[in-house]
């Protein structure tokens, strides 16, 4: 039986998530049992709109309580794969951010706007043909190593290595370095059909 304090309680629920139809609409997300199914079925039945929550709780043997629940439930599912999906397809975006910033590029000079020239047309002191060199980034360099399962986290399960000038400096570059010392250092000696070269 629900409490008269209870009735007022879900009626106040009810308008303050935007009205019935949107608690219907977000309970669709929850993992709902038959009872909750039911609940849904009724509470969205045009013809059960004026029955209150209350009266329906107790025709569907469920408590207010659970259905707080199932509506945090499924507003949370909901929410997550909204971002989900905008992060997905952000992802690209992000990807080319972090690989710009992991590398040694060249940016226009912010002191003339790109041109190499002054407002005076004198020679821009700071880069003399409108470009600025910015190094690679270190810590991009490891987070996009670690994204690619090929850095310290990963335990360097190196497949491919592309070669790399190693300017930039910073773990990448250290790690290119040792693969080139490494590759140097080995003996090759021609293979003998049949033989397996390690």
């Amino acid at each position: 039986m629900v409490s008269t304090r209870a009735k007022e309680a879900l009626v106040s629920l009810e308008d303050d998530l935007g009205g019935r139809a949107v608690l219907v609409e977000t309970l669709h997300f929850a993992n709902l049992d038959p009872r909750g199914v039911e609940f849904v079925r009724q509470a969205g039945s045009l013809g059960m709109q004026a029955v209150p929550l209350a009266t329906l709780c107790r025709q569907c043997n469920i408590s207010p309580y659970e259905i707080i629940k199932l509506h945090r439930e499924g507003a949370l599912n909901r929410g997550q794969t909204i971002a989900y999906t905008r992060a997905a397809e952000a992802m690209n975006a992000i990807m080319d951010d972090l690989i710009d910033k992991a590398v040694d590029h060249e940016v226009d000079c912010p002191r003339c706007d790109g041109t190499g020239e002054l407002k005076n047309k004198a020679v821009c002191p700071d880069c003399t043909h409108g470009k600025r060199f910015i190094g690679a980034d270190p810590k991009a360099q490891t987070k996009l190593l670690d994204i690619m399962q090929l850095g310290r986290k990963a335990g360097l399960n190196v497949g491919i290595v592309n070669k790399f000038d190693g300017s930039g400096g910073g773990f990448f570059d250290e790690f290119v370095k040792a693969s080139d010392k490494a590759t140097r250092n080995l003996q090759t000696e021609p293979a003998v059909d049949g033989q397996v070269v390690s």
